[in-house]
Protein backbone atom coordinates (compact mmCIF):
# COMPACT_ATOMS: atom_id res chain seq x y z
CA UNK A 1 0.00 0.00 0.00
CA UNK A 2 1.43 3.48 -0.67
CA UNK A 3 2.28 5.92 1.96
CA UNK A 4 -0.81 8.89 2.38
CA UNK A 5 -0.54 11.14 -0.22
CA UNK A 6 2.06 9.34 -2.36
CA UNK A 7 -1.65 8.49 -4.50
CA UNK A 8 -1.35 11.74 -5.52
CA UNK A 9 1.98 12.55 -6.40
CA UNK A 10 2.47 9.48 -8.48
CA UNK A 11 -1.00 10.66 -10.20
CA UNK A 12 1.10 13.50 -11.26
CA UNK A 13 3.60 12.13 -13.58
CA UNK A 14 4.06 13.16 -16.75
CA UNK A 15 5.75 11.25 -19.84
CA UNK A 16 6.25 14.36 -21.77
CA UNK A 17 9.96 15.06 -19.87
CA UNK A 18 9.71 11.02 -18.75
CA UNK A 19 9.76 12.05 -14.82
CA UNK A 20 9.71 9.08 -12.36
CA UNK A 21 7.49 8.67 -9.35
CA UNK A 22 10.52 9.33 -7.65
CA UNK A 23 11.09 11.97 -9.56
CA UNK A 24 7.90 13.78 -8.87
CA UNK A 25 7.80 13.25 -4.73
CA UNK A 26 11.16 14.50 -4.58
CA UNK A 27 10.11 17.78 -6.36
CA UNK A 28 7.04 17.53 -4.20
CA UNK A 29 9.00 17.40 -0.83
CA UNK A 30 7.29 14.03 0.05
CA UNK A 31 9.79 12.55 2.55
CA UNK A 32 7.72 9.78 3.45
CA UNK A 33 7.33 9.07 -0.35
CA UNK A 34 10.43 9.01 -1.33
CA UNK A 35 11.72 7.08 1.56
CA UNK A 36 8.92 4.57 0.56
CA UNK A 37 9.57 4.48 -2.82
CA UNK A 38 13.53 3.72 -2.02
CA UNK A 39 12.29 0.40 -0.51
CA UNK A 40 10.61 -0.48 -3.43
CA UNK A 41 13.43 -0.55 -5.60
CA UNK A 42 13.02 2.88 -7.03
CA UNK A 43 16.18 3.85 -9.19
CA UNK A 44 17.49 6.76 -8.18
CA UNK A 45 20.17 6.65 -11.10
CA UNK A 46 16.81 7.17 -13.56
CA UNK A 47 16.95 10.24 -15.79
CA UNK A 48 14.41 12.37 -17.37
CA UNK A 49 14.58 13.38 -20.83
CA UNK A 50 16.87 16.17 -20.14
CA UNK A 51 18.99 14.24 -18.65
CA UNK A 52 18.01 15.19 -14.69
CA UNK A 53 17.82 12.77 -11.60
CA UNK A 54 15.69 12.79 -9.02
CA UNK A 55 18.06 13.96 -6.55
CA UNK A 56 19.20 16.91 -9.71
CA UNK A 57 15.82 17.78 -9.68
CA UNK A 58 15.27 18.26 -5.95
CA UNK A 59 18.27 20.16 -5.33
CA UNK A 60 16.91 22.81 -8.30
CA UNK A 61 13.09 22.84 -6.42
CA UNK A 62 14.57 23.29 -2.97
CA UNK A 63 17.01 26.29 -4.06
CA UNK A 64 13.83 28.30 -5.08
Amino acid sequence: MLPQGLTAVCGCVSGDVGSTALMVACESGHVEGVAWLLQQGARMDARDRQGRTAIVRAIRVSGR
